[in-house]
């Protein structure tokens, strides 16, 4: 039993309590049946909800395949091209240094989300994936 259901059973024993000492009638079995009751349910909600839910694993990157990377960066007109990259939420941001050399069609075939120019900054929406993303083109350039 973990701390959640300990703490079920002990507020269903306070109620039946309560209950037995205020209503009129109320006998040990009435009690019974409603702690009894209570911790059942409480036990069956729990382990329903606890199927539904997957735990969110909080601190851990979710990688971006690097192969994915290289043929970004062939789009974009090779490493030399880039100037500087970025990343913000699901997003990369990466300065051209040659707006001319970078292949449209190669980078619409990576088929990312969004894609948007302006001036020398590039704007791509590659997923959750971005950080990692960010950090291997980061590497290469520098």
């Amino acid at each position: 039993m973990n701390k959640k259901m300990i703490y079920h059973i002990i507020s269903s024993l306070v109620l039946g309590i309560i209950y037995y000492l205020v209503v009129d009638g109320a006998t040990i079995t009435h009690v019974a049946i409603f702690v009894g009751t209570y911790a059942l349910v409480s036990l069956v909600m729990h382990q329903l909800v606890k199927k539904r839910l997957t735990p969110v694993k909080k601190n851990e990157p979710i990688l971006a395949d690097a192969q994915q990377v290289t043929d970004f960066i062939q789009a974009l007109g090779g490493v030399h091209n880039i100037s500087s990259v970025d990343s913000e939420s699901a997003r990369i941001k990466v300065g051209i240094k040659d707006v001319d050399l970078i292949n449209q069609e190669q980078l619409k075939a990576l088929n990312f989300e969004g894609a948007f120019l302006s001036g020398a900054h590039l704007q791509v929406t590659v997923g959750p994936n971005s950080g990692d993303f960010s950090r291997q083109i980061g590497e290469l350039i520098r």
